[in-house]
């Protein structure tokens, strides 16, 4: 690896999430090599899990790309003679048609979904592709604080704050159980399922 590869790399592992997306961003709206690159590697291709294409879908993505011809090289049996009449002209034209409609379209690549989707079960990322019956394993119930637990013996909600709080939930799990299934808030799921992607319409940012 040069050197200059290096110092980029240092700087993809080290720059924030927002620089990165803005960087990504940027590149796939200049660049096409880049934006069917990153279409490869984040979208899902039509069919690829099973599902057909939705009629919504297929209204969204463009799919014909007829490719270059040199055919309007090749001379015709009617470019030569002024004389011809009409019928004959439209002959020629039906005749090229039929040539067109023969050859092979190149078809651009379809994508209809993400590829990686954040599970709003579990709330980790999974892939659709691989995503089966025993994929998540989650809580079905919500933490519920455990004043018993060794965590809070201490604990002075005038000077450490709230006991029973989001940021209490992240920091220490071990002073919280699961209503579902009354474990410890360290336990491993009790609930085992599809991963279930989060709700469209409430998008999430993850700083990951």
């Amino acid at each position: 690896m040069d050197s200059t590869s290096a110092l980029l790399f240092n700087a993809i592992n080290t720059s924030t999430v927002s620089r990165l997306r803005d960087t990504l961003h940027h590149l796939c709206s200049t660049s096409p090599e880049a934006h069917r690159l990153v279409c490869e590697r984040l979208l899902l291709p039509s069919n690829s899990h099973g599902d057909p294409i939705s009629a919504s879908a297929q209204k969204k993505t463009t799919t014909i790309d007829i490719s270059s011809s040199d055919d309007d090289n090749e001379p015709s049996d009617c470019s030569d003679n002024e004389n011809d009449d009409d019928d004959g002209g439209e002959n020629c034209k039906s005749e090229d048609a039929q040539k067109d409609r023969s050859k092979p379209q190149k078809r651009k690549r379809e994508y209809v979904d993400q590829r990686f989707q954040i599970c709003q079960q579990c709330e980790e990322e999974y892939d659709v592709t691989l995503n089966c019956k025993s994929s998540c394993v989650y809580h079905d119930c919500e933490l519920e604080i455990d004043y018993e637990a060794s965590t809070w013996w201490d604990w002075d909600e005038r000077c450490h704050g709230l006991m029973d709080s989001k940021e209490n939930r992240e920091i220490h799990p071990e002073g919280f159980i699961w209503s579902c299934c009354e474990e410890e808030g360290t336990a491993r799921g009790c609930m085992v399922g599809r991963h279930r992607p989060v709700d469209p319409k409430k998008p999430r940012i993850w700083s990951a």
